[in-house]
């Protein structure tokens, strides 16, 4: 189904709480600018406790949609952008705008906010892993996933 679709069971307060609750998840895994994790993460520390709050549920769904409106706003300048340069024949789009284009992270107005905070989570997850507190196969399972817009990676931790 479609991040629409989710979003819409989000708001209907004739669904069971449970149902919301894992239609926002699937929203967050139809739309995930920073990933799976460091995406929820962030939505749900900005929006309080979305498994038990109805009223952090949809703020959860707001700040959601908003970065994604974000987002397509600047897919559609970027299209508006492209053409303008085709038609003078420039046909290749700068380093800038593909890297910017391409790269993992928060559309909109919490966007330094939210990659401090996935900076913050990966780092602390990188101490652990060097310290020899990290156990893999109590939070993630043994083997991890590192996935780019091109390419997948596993091994193990």
């Amino acid at each position: 189904m479609s991040f629409g679709t989710y979003a819409r069971r989000v708001r209907d307060p004739s669904l069971p709480y449970g149902l919301r609750y894992s239609s926002l998840r699937c929203a967050v895994a139809r739309y995930m600018p920073l990933g799976f994790h460091a995406t929820w993460d962030f939505v749900t520390s900005r929006a309080g406790n979305v498994r038990r709050d109805e009223a952090a549920l949809l703020r959860a769904l707001g700040l959601l949609e908003d970065s994604r409106r974000a987002w397509h706003a600047e897919q559609a300048g970027f299209a508006r952008r492209r053409t303008e340069d085709k038609r003078r024949h420039h046909r290749t789009a700068t380093e800038e705008e593909r890297r910017h284009r391409f790269g993992w992270r928060w559309h909109g107005e919490h966007a330094h906010e939210a990659a401090v905070r996935a900076v913050a989570t990966l780092w602390k997850e990188h101490l652990e892993v060097a310290s020899g507190t990290y156990s893999p196969a109590e939070s993630r399972g043994s083997c991890r996933t590192l996935r780019s817009p091109r390419r997948t990676m596993s091994f193990k931790s």
